[in-house]
């Protein structure tokens, strides 16, 4: 049986998303406790991972399993047996479809809070340190990455893929300013390893005036002529995969 399903998880509780021997991840905990549940072998794909410590509130998974229970029932049932994970729904779909052959849509969020890190919000939050820096800057710095760019030094190198097409479609990115809290809200299709990291971390270099803004659109028009910065990515706590959305809801239908 073909199925789709969205989870949501505290990255602060695994190694990242991808199964690794040894290691507690999302996906070999989802596996193990399906597999125990069902009592039957499992197979668990989903279009991209997260890193270790990055959270998600609608990460798209593709499940094949076997049972006689009804399907929607599953999250009701399954949701006390996890930790750390919730399943938001899941539901039957055509056979035919698989979620690595089609394009999603995602929005991620990050959070930045300037004030001392409270115990509760540590592995939830980027704590920068020091006072607020230039709001105007650091907007400008984000509105930079809307549009078609060339992201090769702004993110962190896969060697078990050939990545030649550095290319990637910002749609928006909109900053909200709550007090000591900065939001980061970015929708866009084929996000790099570690991409919205550099992204924030850049435009946060920006703001202190650690990195000029025309360096950072030289950065994305030719990164050929330019060395990469040593400025590191913001930490993976700050990062939540708000929603990703399948762009072939046709497929969907069982």
């Amino acid at each position: 049986m073909n199925c789709l399903s969205s989870v949501a998880y505290d990255g602060s509780r695994f190694h990242g998303f991808a199964k690794q021997p040894g290691l507690v991840t999302v996906q070999g905990h989802l596996v193990d406790v399906l597999n125990a549940f069902l009592k039957s072998p499992i197979k668990l794909f989903c279009h991209s991972r997260t890193d270790k410590g990055v959270h998600a509130m609608d990460q798209k998974i593709q499940l094949t399993l076997n049972t006689k229970i009804p399907v929607p029932r599953l999250a009701q049932i399954l949701n006390p047996k996890l930790q750390g994970v919730c399943i938001n729904w899941i539901k039957k779909i055509d056979d035919s479809f698989s979620i690595t052959e089609n394009k999603i849509l995602k929005v991620y969020q990050y959070r930045i809070l300037w004030s001392e890190p409270f115990p509760f919000n540590q592995h939830y939050a980027w704590f920068p340190g020091g006072s607020q820096p230039d709001i105007g800057l650091f907007k400008a710095a984000m509105e930079l990455y809307q549009g078609r760019h060339n992201f090769k030094l702004l993110c962190k190198r896969d060697r078990s893929r050939n990545i030649q097409d550095f290319y990637r479609e910002i749609n928006s990115c909109h900053v909200e300013v709550n007090g000591f809290e900065w939001l980061v809200r970015i929708e866009g299709h084929g996000f790099l390893w570690g991409m919205v990291r550099h992204m924030v971390a850049y435009a946060i270099a920006c703001a202190m005036g650690k990195l000029p803004l025309k360096t950072l659109a030289l950065l994305l028009r030719n990164p050929e002529k330019c060395q990469k910065p040593s400025t590191k990515p913001a930490p993976a706590s700050g990062l939540y995969l708000l929603s990703s959305i399948i762009l072939a809801p046709d497929a969907l239908t069982s």
